[in-house]
């Protein structure tokens, strides 16, 4: 009978290895993500609130555009200044 020491022991070295798998398939999904977003994106521009890199990206399902980072981060989530972008961008949609 195993010991609940070497129980845990082996328990942990099972989740140090499903985390080291887990991490694995994250970064290979990120790479493919940002490959997908990088080869999608319409526009590669500066925000010109902030001067930081952006892209627009069309959503398939909506057809509205997106912008964002180029780690893939939407960048109004990022922006330092995105509360003021948010209010110009609300005025000049105004009739």
């Amino acid at each position: 009978m195993m010991s609940i020491k070497e129980q845990l022991g082996d328990e942990l070295i099972e989740a140090r290895q499903r985390l080291a798998d887990s991490e694995a398939l994250v970064d290979r999904l990120r790479s493919n993500i940002l490959a997908l977003f990088r080869r999608g994106a319409a526009v590669g521009k500066q925000c010109k609130y902030c001067q930081a890199p952006i892209y627009y990206f069309i959503h398939r399902d909506s057809q509205k555009t997106g912008v964002y980072d180029p780690d893939g981060t939407s960048h109004w989530n990022t922006c330092p200044r995105a509360e003021e972008a948010r209010k110009a961008i609300a005025a000049a949609r105004k009739p």
